[in-house]
């Protein structure tokens, strides 16, 4: 089923989160943010024009969201406001750029992405300790262009970040330093891999989706990782193009959606049907169990129980 937005399909929608089954959040390009009451989406008023690209709620009065610029916004339960914002220092050292967003409690977050600098980009991450955004030391990933997409913050000393540049990489915080975790597409002998979207059951049961693309005459491919606890292993997803976000409801209940919607049955991947034509950016869902997904032009989504 799709839901009406007030959205301006100029504009670029990027993520969706719930807060309770009567409230939910969505942001997007030029600082746009929109609000659910549990019948209706509403744009609120944004402090922004720069693109917000995440958004995290803790409580309804404690949300957090971020974007292009080095910008964190933070909700209050009234009104969004600018708590850090960075102006570039030149036209080839860029501030950086926010990608995601993720909060384990009240006193612990962290905020990733990329700093673009001449000659490429470089991986950034910070890390909130409930006084201040602080940044920690990065792990030597040697790559040339390098970003990092998503995160999933289990506590303080574990945590998983998803990114990629000629090889998709899973890098892990133990409290203390990041590790690089190999995975089947961090090394790769042609084309390049992105992985994008984090979605977990439990610390050991954690999923990840993304894209190969293999370059001049190959085709782009859908991919899905899993951690077993012990290793990442290749989930063999049909063939699709772009896959930009995942959601494991249970072990036999799981969503990717992009340029197609699949379902994972607890053995295989089906592909379903959507009612939009445009490409699922979002699946999330609300604390009561239902399922939606947000599209990158205007529509919300939402599963029809049977």
């Amino acid at each position: 089923q799709s839901g009406p937005c007030p959205y301006d399909a100029s504009l670029s929608l990027k993520q969706m989160t719930f807060v309770s089954d009567t409230e939910a959040w969505a942001v997007g390009g030029s600082g746009y943010i929109a609000r659910w009451d549990g019948y209706t989406w509403t744009r609120v008023e944004s402090p922004t024009d720069r693109g917000l690209n995440d958004v995290f709620f803790l409580s309804p009065d404690n949300g957090w969201a971020v974007g292009e610029g080095g910008l964190i916004l933070r909700w209050d339960g009234n009104a969004w406001s600018v708590v850090r914002e960075e102006q570039p220092l030149n036209q080839y050292i860029d501030a950086p750029r926010w990608n995601a967003v993720a909060f384990s409690s009240s006193d612990y977050g962290w905020v990733v992405g990329s700093t673009s600098a001449e000659g490429g980009n470089t991986a950034s991450a910070m890390y909130w300790d409930g006084t201040g955004w602080k940044k920690p030391p990065m792990p030597p990933i040697f790559c040339d262009d390098c970003f990092l997409w998503d995160i999933m913050a289990f506590g303080p000393q574990d945590v998983w970040i998803v990114g990629g540049n000629a090889g998709g990489f899973v890098l892990h915080w133990d409290g203390t330093n990041w590790h690089q975790v190999p995975n089947p597409f961090d090394v790769l002998d042609f084309g390049r891999c992105w992985l994008y979207s984090i979605s977990a059951l439990s610390n050991n049961d954690i999923w990840v989706s993304g894209i190969f693309l293999g370059g001049v005459g190959i085709d782009n491919k859908g991919i899905v990782i899993r951690w077993n606890g012990t290793e990442w292993i290749d989930m063999q997803l049909p063939e699709t193009g772009w896959t930009d976000s995942i959601l494991l409801f249970s072990e036999d209940n799981g969503w990717v959606g992009g340029d197609d919607l699949f379902h994972w049955n607890g053995q295989v991947w089906e592909k379903a049907t959507s009612p939009a034509i445009d490409r699922i950016v979002d699946i999330e869902s609300s604390p009561s169990g239902e399922i939606w997904a947000l599209t990158q032009h205007g529509a919300f989504l939402y599963l029809r129980p049977e």
